[in-house]
């Protein structure tokens, strides 16, 4: 990578663990270095997100971001193979219309049953947004669609490798939610917790 796609990247982990540990200091610091000190739109998006979202300030977003969101993804031609549009997309999912999150990962789930191969590092962010887009659904409407179905197939069938393990789990915790078991995803979580797993646990709808 470039000097400046290096930089961008280290923003972009830096806001990933604000997120993760809900620092919203550090995000908004991570927030004010993306806007003065880089060009990349999605990044910049993407912080204004998870800024919003940490602070509870979601809803105050005006309109003509969600716009500006929406045209940015609709302009790549195939945003699942674009790293930035990806991300975005992840992070979009809290503010983006219902109908419009579903229409898309429904064309993602074909477009990827369509590509031959796929890399690990690909695979494993492809696994990230079925987590999140579990985690969205459950939120939104605790039911079982064609989506649903394709995400806890997706991280089921992953390879049983340490580096995909936590995405499996993740699949196994949203199948106990979505079949109604909530004890046993109750207890899975809290299990993982006490282990000190806690990188996405935490945000784990129950």
């Amino acid at each position: 990578m470039s000097e400046s796609k290096l930089y961008e990247e280290k923003l972009f982990n830096g806001m990933q663990q604000a997120l993760n540990n809900h620092n919203t200091k550090m995000a908004q610091e991570y927030l004010a270095q993306i806007k003065t000190k880089t060009s990349n739109k999605y990044l910049q998006q993407r912080a204004e997100i998870t800024v919003a979202f940490l602070t509870n300030n979601i809803d105050k977003l005006n309109d003509e971001f969600k716009k500006s969101v929406i045209d940015k993804l609709n302009s790549h031609p195939n945003w699942i193979k674009d790293i930035d549009a990806l991300r975005l997309f992840n992070t979009s999912l809290l503010i983006l219309p219902n109908d419009k999150v579903e229409v898309e990962m429904r064309l993602f789930f074909i477009k990827i049953a369509h590509t031959e191969r796929i890399s690990e590092s690909m695979k494993e962010r492809y696994a990230i947004l079925c987590c999140n887009y579990l985690g969205w659904r459950y939120k939104k409407k605790p039911k079982i669609n064609d989506n649903v179905t394709n995400a806890l197939k997706y991280l089921k069938d992953l390879a049983s490798t340490a580096h995909f393990e936590n995405y499996k789990i993740c699949g196994k915790y949203f199948n106990h939610l979505f079949n109604n078991e909530i004890d046993t995803a109750k207890q899975m979580k809290s299990d993982l917790l006490a282990l000190g797993i806690t990188v996405g646990v935490k945000n784990w709808p129950i």
